[in-house]
Parts: C-alpha cells; structure tokens; sequence
C-alpha cells in the first residue's frame, strides 16, 4: 500500500516506489501461494465427491481472486495519486478516497464476500 501525505515535505515518488515495491511482490506470492494450494484442495475434493466442501472452496477460491483483482485496483489508484502529486488546490476535499477510502472500501468488501 503507497502511503502519501500531503505536505511541506514531498517524497520522492522513485522513493516511495522502492519502498513499496517489496511488499508488493512478498503479497503477490502470498496470493499466488494460496491460490495453488486452493486449486490443489479443489482438485482434491472434486476426486473425493466431496461437493458440500467442494462449492465452498470454490466460493473461497473466487473471493480470494475478487481481492486480489480488487488490491490490484487500489494499488492503481494509489500510484496514480501519488505520481499527480500537483493537483488544483480544491481537490483537498478528494484526497482521502486513494489514501484511505480504496483500501478499507477493498477490506470491507472482502468481508462481505466472505
């Protein structure tokens, strides 16, 4: 997540970049971990005619990529904030919705979908 504060002391967007980008990947193997192993449990119980546990992992399988898909947007969102940094003085009123808004939004809706 791109963190940016708006004041006096700009950071360096290459900056905030390197920073970032670690967490980044570290979380995009996280998901692509989990993926693997919910395909493999799929798989798994799809050979066992276990279809209660099947359609629920299936569920999970598809939420799990619907927050990935929807981190990806937010990461979007933050970067774009970020590198148009010199915005009109009265989109002050905006700039919680990248910083803050995106991510809870995202958070929100994956406890929803779960």
């Amino acid at each position: 997540m791109v963190v940016l504060h708006r004041s006096t002391f700009a950071l360096n967007p290459g900056f905030l970049v390197v920073n970032t980008l670690p967490g980044m990947v570290l979380f995009a193997v996280f998901f692509t971990r989990a993926l693997r192993k919910l395909s493999r449990l799929v798989e798994t119980l799809a050979e066992h005619k276990q279809t209660t546990s099947l359609e629920a992992f299936i569920t999970l399988r598809r939420a799990l990529i619907a927050g990935m898909c929807m981190s990806v947007a937010v990461l979007f969102i933050q970067t774009a904030d970020f590198l148009m940094n010199d915005l009109a003085p009265w989109t002050w009123r905006y700039t919680w919705f990248p910083q803050d808004g995106a991510s809870r939004l995202v958070f929100l809706l994956s406890l929803v979908g779960m």
